[in-house]
């Protein structure tokens, strides 16, 4: 049986490990993978051994912002249907027709419901 796998893209160190923390400790049944920017997100979906359950993706990044990254993960099969969390300190009423199915603001506050989305998109309680 495969392992499921999720996508963290993140470029600030500290909120990308905490959030990594918090993930590896609620679902400790999925490996969860990081990448700094969105360039660093497409190298891992192209080296990953299976397809991504989930990305959480930061939007204002260097290199590859969140907006840029969702365009082109959706332009592949295979993510089209993956559910993407945007996760940023900007308001975008906007978030689904950019190809996102979820947008979060990012403050402390909204970690639970952060984390009610993924076990949500995930059937955790299924």
């Amino acid at each position: 049986m495969e392992r499921k796998t999720l996508l963290v893209v993140e470029d600030n160190d500290r909120i990308r490990n905490a959030l990594l923390n918090i993930l590896r400790i609620i679902f400790k049944e999925y490996q969860i993978d990081e990448a700094t920017n969105g360039i660093g997100a497409m190298r891992a979906i192209e080296e990953a051994e299976n397809i991504y359950s989930l990305i959480i993706t930061d939007i204002k990044m260097p290199f590859m912002d969140g907006y840029e990254l969702v365009l082109k993960l959706r332009a592949i099969d295979e993510y089209q249907e993956v559910s993407i969390i945007g996760y940023s300190s900007r308001l975008d009423i906007n978030y689904k027709e950019k190809g996102f199915n979820y947008y979060i603001y990012k403050i402390a506050e909204n970690i639970r419901q952060l984390i009610n989305i993924i076990e949500n998109v995930l059937n955790v309680d299924e």
